[in-house]
C-alpha cells in the first residue's frame, strides 16, 4: 500500500501486491474526492461559479485566503458565513432573537448602549409617559406626590420596557395605577423614605410591577 504526500490517502502499490485491498483504495479516493467537491479554497476571484444559470453544489464551502473569509454555497449563490480569525463577530455568524448587528459595533457594545441615564425631575404629581422608558424620575417634591402608571390606551409603553424613581424630596411618593391598569407590588406602593428607589416595569398590556424600597 502507498500513500500519497499531501494528505496520506492510500492508493495500490503498482506490483498488486495489496490488490485485495484495491476496494478500500477506491473508496479512500472517492472521500478525498468528495472533499475536494465540497470543499476548496484560495483567492475569491478564483471561487467557483454559483448562480441561477450556473447552478452550484448545495453545501460546498469555499475558503477565500485574501480576506479570510469562509462562503457556502446554497446553489444559486453564495453566502459568506464571516472573516475568520478577527476576534468580532458578524451578522451572518448569529441567528434571529439573539444579539444584532445594531448592539455589536467596531466589537464593542455601542456608545449609545453605554449613555448616561436621563432624568426627568418633577416637584409634584406626575403621570408618566412613553418618552419616560429607561429614565430616572426624580421626585422633588417637598410635600406627599403621586406618580401615575399610565393606561397603554393613552401612553402605549412596550411590554418590557421601565422607568425608575426616586424619592428625591422629603415628600412621600405614591406609585398609583390609572383606571384599568394593574400594579404589582409588595409590601405597598409607597417609596420608603427619602432617597429611596423603585422601578416600574411593564409586564402586559395594562400590567406593571413597582419593585424597590418600598413601604404600606
Amino acid at each position: 500500500m502507498l500513500t500519497s504526500s499531501r494528505r496520506g490517502i492510500s492508493y495500490p502499490n503498482p506490483d498488486r501486491s495489496d490488490a485485495p485491498d484495491i476496494p478500500l483504495h477506491i473508496k479512500n479516493l472517492v472521500d478525498a474526492l468528495e472533499l475536494d467537491v465540497f470543499y476548496a479554497q484560495g483567492l475569491l476571484s478564483a471561487r467557483p461559479v454559483s448562480t441561477g444559470g450556473s447552478p452550484g453544489i448545495i453545501g460546498r464551502l469555499y475558503f477565500a485566503t485574501d480576506n479570510s473569509t469562509l462562503y457556502w454555497d446554497y446553489g444559486t449563490g453564495w453566502q459568506s458565513i464571516g472573516a475568520l480569525g478577527t476576534d468580532s463577530f458578524t451578522l451572518a455568524m448569529m441567528s434571529d432573537n439573539s444579539v444584532d448587528a445594531s448592539n455589536i459595533v467596531a466589537n464593542a457594545v455601542g456608545a449609545s448602549e453605554l449613555a448616561a441615564q436621563v432624568i426627568n425631575a418633577q416637584s409634584g404629581n406626575y403621570t408618566a409617559v412613553v418618552a419616560d422608558k429607561y429614565k430616572l424620575i426624580q421626585m422633588t417634591s417637598v410635600g406627599a406626590a403621586t406618580l401615575t402608571i399610565p393606561a397603554n390606551g393613552s401612553q402605549p409603553f412596550a411590554i418590557g420596557e421601565s422607568f425608575d424613581i426616586v424619592q428625591w424630596g422629603a415628600g412621600q411618593i405614591t406609585v398609583s395605577p390609572a383606571g384599568g391598569v394593574a400594579l404589582g407590588y409588595t409590601p405597598g406602593n409607597k417609596i420608603a423614605a427619602q432617597y429611596g428607589m423603585a422601578s416600574c416595569i411593564k409586564m402586559a398590556t395594562d400590567t406593571w410591577l413597582l419593585a424597590g424600597n418600598l413601604t404600606t
